[in-house]
């Protein structure tokens, strides 16, 4: 029966390759995870387990980059990523008549392309190119008349097109062009600078205006006027207002303009607070007189009934938190009531649905992201829930869609305060969801440690997780939940560590857990009660790193542990409290710490250490503290530090690390100091990383990822993904592939003799994998570090007996490949840790006779462990476990494939689990699976021809290599040698 999905190929290809040499040193560059959302705040803190990365700082939504600008859906409230971005503020839009948009604001490029505070969309979604005036100052409201083919503008700007246009001018809807008569000059001459136009309404011929201002050229206007739209003067219709008019809702029927704002009379005596009904005749306000108790952003007029939003708490003589609908004869409020907790500036009105747009969390009883749509009857929210990363100005509903602009970056996201539990596989928020506020002050989280299934936080903050807690806290990781745990800080909280026993907590706060505790302290994990341990640091804590009987601190101290002098970094006993003597000394702050076996990485605003030049980053050694010859130089400071294996992730403000061009992201070798060829850049710092097999978080304050907007949190496959290699043994030829699809190589190489067996693997640890060959009939293995033509033997040794079968894996977790043996005979596996002849490092049994050895790192803990493959069944068995003379049994078996088909194993979706292949060396048809379960291909190709054999790694040369000319060089014979029994 057939085991999984064969998809449909093409005829078999012939395989072939074209182009000129490159080095096989080539850029690796990281995957960056385009489905992952950012937050519309900084992160500080990232903390890893299982498949969830934890995220704090100083944020309150996590969505898409959008832009400010955002095609939503109205019904299923998902982002339509097909229309340009705009980078900046959208205040307005208009349709332009023929199914686009005018866009006003403080923008500065739509689509990438350049735009000022002014831009046209078209129906086809393309920015118009055609359309492009420049505004010197905020575009806070527009009308375009169809009939006319103008756009009325007003706002804050001076100029347009470098013409002077002062807060109020009209375009051409087609070019931009400023229509020539039309040039009134809004002035507020007791302070220029507030000069605004906020509201515009087109009644025929005349424009009525509202915003900041005493005079229309020469002709004295306070804060209302109308104008000629023939010529841009002035109307003899003056209502005089005192304060500030921001919207304006027009009754053309009724010849009334219903106006907002902050004002409190017109003329000398007529008092109507902050919303008013004006006569288009007459200077005086009709007798309605609803009055708000805040200023009126927001007007929608719907027969008998006039919306309102703004800042207000009562309206219509009744209590009505920052939005209400008033009856246009009363002016008393109607029983609808959606009770906002922030500011709205914008109403829609849709059928039976208000769309509201502000500055909120909570309206119509549910909590909402700036953004919500209203039943009309009951003011209860509907389900339709995008939000947005900041205030929300613009809503414009056009058939099946809501334009949304506003002060923000990401929108159709969810609302998560300050705390949020990332999902590793979609980059997304799951529905975990902690509210950490401080009050009135910003809160935010600036530590995070995971013990078990509790998860500590620190920062600056009175409540989370439903509960008071002062600036430290544990949550259940299952609810989000506080638990009684609370050892409560007196100031912030910025660095954690946790043991079975003890949360180690560091910081600015002088009391916690119930004692006097400067900046640093010991907290039970079971009370929170602080322990007798008490270290004492006369300044801030920022870093703290737990090794088996001592911790490592950093931060700003010049002494801590017991009075001893020990600058920005020391060593603290766990049973004492007390410094040792190890005393690095660096010359300033020390912002992270990692500590292995041997050896303690620090990062952070130092240019010494011990008096020798290291600038913000050294290693030390933890015997003696004194430097090694480590140095990787970078030019600014170092934030954040995660080490995996052999490679040190650093994060911070650096341009620049061992000579080479890494901007504020950067692997190293962790063993020489080197930077590796992984490449990002951010725009701006990065606090926080973390790592979960090949994903790599990030956070930080950064607004761009590789060029691509990603705001604050970005996630990273480290390496690229393992792709399809074959060996042509009859020609002794490597045929080489980028991509795991049906194709030609990418390129081809020879390399060994006919009938040798492929290998390949990372040797050196540099992120590429380079190939070599098992010469069967004498047990050596012969391996290149370069995937050029005539590259040169690196490595050449014995391993095993002749007719024993070869395959490859990082059995320490160092990030360097071992090479293995497996004896067909009876199952006995060899693997070596050095490219060099010596005995076997581990000696294992696992399989059974006639099975085929491979290897991955099935589980996620960053080493590889052997398998087998049963040819006859299909059966891959697979085990976690490397151990040295004895029999291990499989940890989990799957059936993949057909019997005779051929394994082999690579990472085939860059998760940093190894996935399991098989090669059909009868048609040379290719299958994938990802999942180490029984189940259907994900991937199947043809690639090669009958009796070649499969591998896979990461080539790291541009598909360009031509074939190459054949080598008659044998390589390099090595010693006899058999391991030991």
């Amino acid at each position: 029966m057939r085991r999984f999905l064969t998809v449909i190929l093409l005829l078999a290809l012939c395989v072939v390759s074209f182009g000129v040499p490159r080095s096989a040193q080539a850029s690796v560059g990281p995957s960056l995870d385009t489905n992952a959302w950012g937050a519309n705040g900084e992160v500080r803190a990232v903390v890893q387990t299982g498949n969830i990365f934890y995220i704090g700082g100083s944020f309150n939504f996590i969505g898409p980059y959008t832009g400010s600008w955002a095609a939503i859906s109205t019904g299923t409230a998902a982002w339509d990523d097909t229309f340009p971005r705009v980078e900046g503020i959208v205040r307005a839009a208009a349709p332009d008549g023929a199914g686009g948009w005018y866009i006003g604001g403080s923008f500065t490029s739509v689509g990438g392309l350049a735009r000022n505070g002014l831009a046209r969309i078209l129906s086809s979604k393309a920015v118009d190119t055609d359309f492009a005036p420049s505004a010197n100052g905020l575009v806070q409201v527009m009308h375009f008349d169809v009939g006319s083919n103008r756009l009325y503008i007003g706002g804050k700007f001076t100029q347009i097109n470098s013409t002077t246009r002062n807060r109020v001018a009209a375009l051409n809807g087609t070019d931009g062009s400023l229509i020539s008569g039309f040039a009134p000059n809004v002035v507020f001459d007791a302070d220029p600078d507030l000069a605004a136009v906020n509201a515009i309404a087109l009644n025929g011929s005349v424009l009525y205006i509202g915003g900041t201002f005493n005079r229309i050229g020469s002709t004295g206007r306070n804060n209302i006027a109308a104008l000629n739209t023939s010529d841009g003067t002035t109307t003899t219709w003056n209502p005089n207002a005192d304060n500030t008019i921001h919207t304006m809702a027009l009754d053309a029927a009724n010849s009334l303009l219903y106006v907002g704002g902050d004002f409190g009379r017109f003329g000398a005596s007529n008092f109507r607070e902050r919303i008013a009904a004006l006569p288009l005749g007459s200077d005086t306000p009709t007798a309605w007189n609803p009055t708000a108790s805040g200023s009126v952003y927001a007007m929608v007029l719907s027969g008998s009934i006039l919306y309102v939003g703004g800042a207000f708490d009562d309206a219509g003589g009744i209590f009505r938190s920052r939005v209400a609908a008033l009856n246009t004869s009363t002016g008393s409020a109607t029983s609808w009531n959606p009770n906002a907790d922030g500011v709205v500036y914008t109403l829609t009105l849709n059928g039976s649905t208000m769309y509201v747009g502000g500055a909120f969390t909570t309206i119509g009883g549910q909590t909402r992201s700036n953004v919500a749509a209203l039943n009309t009857t009951t003011g209860s929210a509907l389900s339709w829930n995008p939000g947005t990363g900041g205030a929300t100005y613009s809503i414009r509903i056009d058939g099946s869609t809501a334009f949304i602009g506003g002060n923000y970056q990401h929108a159709a996201g969810v609302r998560r305060t300050n705390l949020a539990a990332i999902d590793t596989a979609t980059g997304r928020p799951t529905s975990w969801n902690t509210l950490v506020s401080n009050g009135v002050q910003a809160a935010s989280v600036q530590a995070l440690a995971i013990r078990g299934s509790v998860l500590y936080v620190g920062g600056r903050f009175n409540f989370i997780g439903g509960q008071l807690r002062e600036n430290i806290a544990a949550l259940d990781l299952s609810n989000g939940v506080a638990t009684s745990w609370n050892p409560g800080a007196n100031n912030n909280v910025q660095a954690l560590a946790a043991n079975d026993t003890t949360v180690y907590a560091g910081g600015q706060f002088t009391t916690i857990g119930g004692q006097v505790r400067n900046r640093l302290a010991a907290l039970s994990a079971s009370t929170g009660a602080a322990t007798i341990w008490n270290p004492g640091a006369d300044s801030g804590v920022t870093a703290l790193a737990l090794a088996s009987d001592s911790i490592y601190v950093g931060g700003t101290f010049n002494f801590i542990g017991g009075g001893q002098l020990r600058r920005f970094l020391a060593e603290i006993n766990l049973d004492t409290g007390n410094a040792t003597a190890w005393n690095p000394d660096p010359s300033n702050t020390v912002y992270s710490i990692v500590v292995t076996a041997t050896t303690v990485y620090v990062g952070g605003f130092f240019l010494e250490v011990g008096g020798i030049s290291r600038n913000y980053l050294a290693q030390i050694r933890r015997l003696d503290a004194t430097l090694t010859d480590w140095n990787p130089n970078a030019n600014d400071n170092v934030y954040a530090l995660a080490l995996n294996n052999n490679i040190l992730y650093v994060g911070g403000d650096f341009t620049q690390i061992g000579g080479e061009p890494r901007t504020r992201i950067a692997a190293i070798e962790a063993d020489t100091g080197l930077p590796r060829s992984w490449t990002a850049t951010t725009n701006d710092s990065i606090f926080a990383l973390a790592l979960n097999g090949a994903r790599l978080a990030a956070g930080g304050k950064f607004t761009t990822v590789n060029s691509e907007p990603f705001a604050s949190y970005a996630m990273f496959t480290k390496l690229p993904i393992d792709t399809i290699g074959i060996l042509r043994q009859s020609e002794a030829t490597f045929y080489l592939r980028n991509s795991n699809t049906t194709g030609i190589a990418d390129f081809t190489l020879i390399f060994g003799a006919p009938g040798d067996y492929p290998v390949a693997g990372d040797w050196n640890g540099d992120g590429i994998t380079t190939i070599g060959v098992y010469r069967q009939s004498t047990g050596v293995f012969y391996l290149t570090e370069s995937n050029t033509p005539g590259a040169p033997v690196v490595y050449s040794f014995v391993l095993g007996n002749p007719g024993d079968i070869p395959f490859v894996g990082d059995w320490n977790g160092n990030g360097r490949d071992g090479v293995a043996v497996f004896r067909p005979t009876n199952g006995l596996l060899y693997l070596k840790n050095n490219l060099s002849t010596g005995f076997a490092d581990f000696q294992m049994v696992l399989g059974l006779p006639g099975d085929l050895p491979v290897a991955g790192d099935w589980d996620l803990d960053g080493r590889d462990s052997p398998g087998v493959y049963r040819p006859d069944t299909s059966v891959f068995f697979l085990t976690n476990a490397i151990c040295n003379f004895c029999i291990v049994f499989a940890d989990f078996s799957l059936v993949f494939g057909d019997p005779g088909d051929y394994p082999f194993y690579g990472d085939w979706n860059g998760d940093g689990r190894t996935g399991v292949g098989v090669y059909r060396r009868s048609n040379g048809i290719t299958y994938f699976r990802n999942e180490l379960t029984t189940g259907f291909a994900d991937i199947g190709i043809i690639y090669g021809i009958e009796d070649d054999l499969p591998f896979a790694g990461r080539w790291g040369v541009s598909a360009d290599m031509p074939p190459a000319p054949a080598d008659t060089e044998e390589p390099e014979v090595a010693p006899t040698f058999v391991p030991r029994n």
